[in-house]
């Protein structure tokens, strides 16, 4: 029989340090946790409210309860949660960015930032043709199995900036999309191509990374009909693109990227890369992703 070594767990320790305080090296191959980005979703159209302020901006109050008084809407636009970090929460409030109240599908009513029409440099070295790119572009763009289900769907992460907040916040968001949405973000990310095309004319054929130009997103003023093949298929705003048909020199010096921020997109870009290799081949093995909506209620976003 194999000597057991005897373990005596049961007596209470006030305070852990490791390895009693001492400095010990654990090598290159020490696990150290992957950064956490905040997470930047799209409604496509989920009830919500907005405060109701009076003309100098602020917030009116029923006089007869103290509550404050809110307008109810149907919200189809980007949004992060509100509470989650001080610096974005500090930055969001310091360029006037407004919050809502979104209703999600567990019934729960929970605060959120509201950019509906937020100016994003992507994060990436291209926008995949195919679900076969393995994360080797920095984004994530893959077949998987639904939860609870036989059938398969596609799934959308890319790290992304949003000018609105620059200079007070430069870091990405984590932006993410599944199913049918995956397409619409797909088409919206590749009419950069067209923006960089056009700015290649006037800088000599001069090679442009994606982040070069701030592109524009948005809900559609339509609604179209999607699902129905394992439930009830819904009316949404699709997420479209905002830039132009036409792609003037103003255009692209209103949206160029600082100069001052090159250098931490081009290094951001570099650990998008890793991190979309690293998720992909997670997901294809089928270990489970700390995706936006998970836990949160907001499969409807």
């Amino acid at each position: 029989m194999a000597d057991i070594i005897s373990i005596n767990a049961s007596k209470e320790v006030s305070a852990y340090i490791p390895f009693g305080g001492a400095h010990i090296d654990l090598g290159e191959g020490a696990i150290v946790p992957a950064p956490e980005h905040p997470t930047l979703q799209y409604a496509t159209g989920l009830p919500a409210q907005r405060p109701k302020l009076d003309a100098q901006g602020r917030q009116q109050i029923d006089e007869e309860t103290g509550e404050a008084l809110m307008d109810n809407l149907y919200y189809a636009g980007f949004f992060t949660a509100c509470g989650k970090d001080k610096d974005l929460d500090a930055a969001m409030m310091a360029h006037n960015i407004p919050w809502i109240n979104i209703s999600h599908g567990s019934g729960d009513v929970v605060r959120h930032w509201a950019i509906d029409k937020p100016a994003l440099f992507i994060i990436a070295k291209g926008v995949p043709s195919n679900a076969n790119s393995e994360g080797k572009l920095g984004m994530v763009y893959m077949w998987r199995q639904k939860r609870n289900s036989t059938k398969s769907e596609t799934v959308l992460y890319v790290q992304v900036i949003i000018r609105q907040l620059l200079p007070d916040y430069c870091k990405p968001f984590v932006f993410t999309m599944k199913s049918t949405q995956t397409a619409d973000a797909l088409n919206a990310m590749r009419r950069q191509y067209k923006v960089l095309a056009k700015a290649r004319e006037f800088a000599g054929n001069m090679e442009l990374p994606l982040w070069t130009y701030a592109a524009l997103f948005g809900a559609s003023k339509k609604q179209d009909q999607r699902g129905g093949s394992e439930g009830p298929s819904r009316m949404i705003f699709p997420m479209i693109s905002g830039i132009p048909d036409e792609i003037t020199a103003a255009y692209l010096q209103r949206h160029e990227v600082p100069l001052e921020f090159v250098d931490l997109f081009r290094e951001a870009t570099e650990h998008a890369v890793a991190w979309a290799i690293g998720l992909t081949q997670r997901i294809a093995a089928g270990v489970e992703t700390q995706e936006p909506w998970k836990g949160t209620g907001t499969d409807e976003a």
